[in-house]
């Protein structure tokens, strides 16, 4: 767990560690956002089948699942902003590339491997390119994406 500053300016201090349960039933977390005293992550197996988006209740450094919803393999990035949960697809997906929120597709065409909201409602994708189809990968790129697109 990493803490904002306490200065403007300031290095993030790292103020512990938080272990998932086994309930989750998952061994591998590839996004999780803290919002309120919920913890959400998605999270898959080994052999990347069965996907899931997790919410866990925090009480200090106790979390227990309070549910988990299936989602699309290659499902990255996990923004949440007022109980919506965001996600954008990697380039591995077989579903159609975007952003999605709450499962639905809201903007199309975009690949990446993070999303971040910005204080105006408009987001910030990050694209891992070395995750791209050419044998080299492709450029990393950071994608604005402008609020009025995501609503």
């Amino acid at each position: 767990v990493l803490t904002p500053p306490s200065v403007e300016g300031g290095k993030w201090n790292f103020s512990g560690e938080v272990s998932l349960p086994p309930a989750g039933g998952s061994e591998m977390v590839h996004a999780a956002e803290i919002s309120d005293d919920m913890l959400y992550t998605i999270e898959s197996p080994r052999s990347f089948q069965d996907w899931a988006i997790n919410r866990y209740k925090m009480a200090g450094r106790s979390l227990s699942l309070i549910s988990s919803q299936p989602t699309v393999p290659w499902m990255y990035g996990l923004a949440v902003i007022s109980k919506d949960i965001y996600t954008v697809t990697s380039q591995h997906s077989k579903v159609k590339h975007g952003i999605y929120r709450n499962g639905a597709l809201v903007v199309a065409g975009i690949c990446g491997n993070g999303i971040c909201f910005l204080e105006d409602g408009s987001a910030l994708v990050t694209h891992y390119g070395l995750t791209g189809k050419q044998p080299q990968g492709e450029p990393g790129a950071l994608i604005f994406v402008p609020a009025n697109l995501l609503s």
